[in-house]
């Protein structure tokens, strides 16, 4: 656009340097065709100069706005897709999904349904029968993940999510996505029921434990898919929460926005306001790109208002011959201009 921009200035000013005083100035097409592709060169071709000087002004500076403010909301984009790298972690949103299952935490309203009753469940149980705390399949939005080269969808975890994390379904608490199956040896890899990563494996094929005499997971393999929906969807909704690194019971903290508990953690609020400074940068190039269109629009609507004032006036003049009888015989008709 820049180069469409300066070469249309160049080719201008060099056809027409001196002489404005030509044919070419009583071409309305011309004119209204010049300030259609750039504001005020066809009031430049013209001779109004303060006007077109105007028009041409505000071109560039929008222009110039525009282009800054587009450079910063990209600037802001690779910020906050950094920090979601460096702070959210799909490993830990399977694992913690049901991690706020809990009534005795104020966080806990920020991913229910409360009952017929209308009120959430307490510390007491008062309420806790009629709640429905949602699954992954429940949400409308969600995180689609790859393991191992494969493509999986947060609709299509259900059972397989079911077979090793079923107990933090049904009672709250973090899943550590995987099973071993009783009366197994743990040192054989046979003995365990795996979902979405892998066992630590020795030279020796057996499965490594750490110094709880539990097996060490390898999540390597396991990435989120991060495109523009997944980066909006952990800034604004609830069901990707528990992938924030600092996201657990006691440093999570419930707002209310427009009437929505939003649960919030300081990683968490920290993104949304890189991602909110990248929108206002946008939202200004926006501004400019309205600026833009108006300059581009008075400008072909003064072009046209001088056009028609500058069109000679036509003189219209009649003249009636009568016969002896005072009869009207003939009309004759001129136009002037």
């Amino acid at each position: 656009m820049k180069n469409i921009y300066k070469n249309t200035l160049l080719i201008f000013f060099i056809a027409f340097p001196t002489n404005l005083k030509s044919d070419y100035i009583s071409n309305p097409i011309l004119s209204i065709g010049l300030s259609a592709l750039v504001p005020g060169t066809g009031q430049i071709l013209n001779g109004d100069y303060k006007k077109g000087l105007f028009f041409l002004g505000v071109e560039l500076l929008a222009l110039n706005q525009k282009s800054k403010y587009n450079k910063k909301g990209k600037y802001f984009i690779q910020q906050y897709e950094n920090y979601a790298m460096d702070y959210w972690s799909v490993e830990k949103w399977l694992k913690d999904f049901y991690l706020y299952k809990n009534p005795d935490y104020e966080i806990y309203s920020a991913f229910v349904n409360s009952g017929p009753d209308l009120q959430y469940c307490n510390s007491n149980g008062e309420y806790c029968d009629d709640d429905d705390y949602f699954d992954f399949w429940d949400y409308s939005h969600g995180v689609d993940f790859i393991f191992n080269n494969q493509l999986y969808s947060y609709k299509e975890i259900g059972g397989a999510y079911e077979d090793v994390c079923g107990n933090e379904m049904e009672y709250g608490g973090s899943c550590e996505l995987y099973i071993l199956n009783p009366g197994q040896d743990p040192e054989l890899i046979d003995s365990y029921l795996v979902r979405w990563t892998e066992l630590e494996i020795d030279d020796n094929g057996n499965v490594v434990l750490d110094e709880n005499d539990l097996p060490v997971l390898n999540f390597s393999g396991l990435e989120a898919v991060r495109d523009y929906h997944f980066h909006e969807g952990i800034g604004k909704y609830p069901e990707f929460f528990s992938g924030w690194i600092d996201a657990t019971l006691e440093n999570s903290t419930l707002e209310i926005r427009n009437g929505y508990r939003v649960p919030i953690t300081e990683n968490k609020s920290t993104y949304q306001n890189l991602r909110n400074n990248s929108n206002k940068e946008f939202d200004k190039e926006e501004l400019m790109l309205s600026v833009l269109f108006l300059n581009h629009a008075f400008s072909i609507f003064d072009i046209f208002l001088s056009s028609i004032n500058s069109m000679p006036k036509i003189d219209v003049n009649s003249n009636v011959k009568y016969d002896q009888n005072l009869k009207p015989t003939e009309i004759n008709l001129s136009l002037k201009w």
